[in-house]
């Protein structure tokens, strides 16, 4: 895909689920899982066991249907490399590092770039980024985003923290352009007793919440 394909598809779907497992064969059942309930992009951050190995799996499963897989977490230019050659369709950093962006571009592949301030947030655009995840978003608020949006109403932003199912409509009048989801979709303790269904019906209210 190019990059601005998958740039338009993040945009489109807007739910992107945060991942970090201790053990390689929950992975596809957590996937399929998200997949089937609506949420059709992962993020495999690169603190997980095995990551490069996760997300060079995943995408051979997947392959032929609209699910991306990208890696997060991505804090230098040695671990940009490796999720792009293990086939990380997107890069999403917690701040924005030199060099990553260019990196990815270069490989055809967007960065979701980590920033929180104005500034940091126009230097991240400015530097290339395609989507601006705002980090950490649970201290900041909808009221936050709204304003920072009113003079920078130009870039893209992601809130990433903090955005749950009954406040994610609050996030998208805020001017949300899609949504980072860590523990309020993909927790520990569903990934360790292996509860599916109730990971799939999370999955489903965020997807109905969002759509309704």
């Amino acid at each position: 895909m190019k990059r601005e394909d998958i740039v338009s598809q993040i945009l489109k779907d807007k739910l992107v689920a945060i991942v970090r497992t201790k053990h390689h064969a929950d992975m596809i059942p957590l996937a399929e899982c998200l997949y089937n309930n609506g949420v059709k992009i992962m993020e495999i951050t690169l603190n997980t066991p095995g990551v490069f190995d996760h997300i060079a799996a995943l995408i051979k499963h997947f392959e032929g249907k609209e699910m991306l897989i990208g890696a997060g977490t991505v804090i230098d230019a040695e671990g940009a490399k490796k999720a792009i050659n293990a086939g990380a369709q997107f890069l999403v950093t917690p701040a924005t590092p030199d060099g990553i962006i260019q990196l990815a571009h270069q490989n055809n592949v967007p960065v979701l770039a980590g920033a929180y301030t104005p500034l940091e947030i126009l230097n991240a655009h400015r530097s290339g980024a395609d989507i601006i995840k705002l980090f950490p978003a649970e201290h900041a608020g909808p009221a936050y985003l709204k304003a920072v949006k009113a003079p920078l109403n130009h870039i893209q932003i992601m809130p990433t923290g903090g955005v749950d199912v009954h406040n994610i409509k609050d996030w998208l009048k805020a001017g949300a352009c899609a949504f980072g989801l860590g523990n309020a979709l993909v927790n520990d303790t569903d990934i360790e007793t292996k509860d599916w269904n109730k990971l799939g019906l999370k999955a489903l209210a965020f997807r109905q919440e969002l759509d309704n």
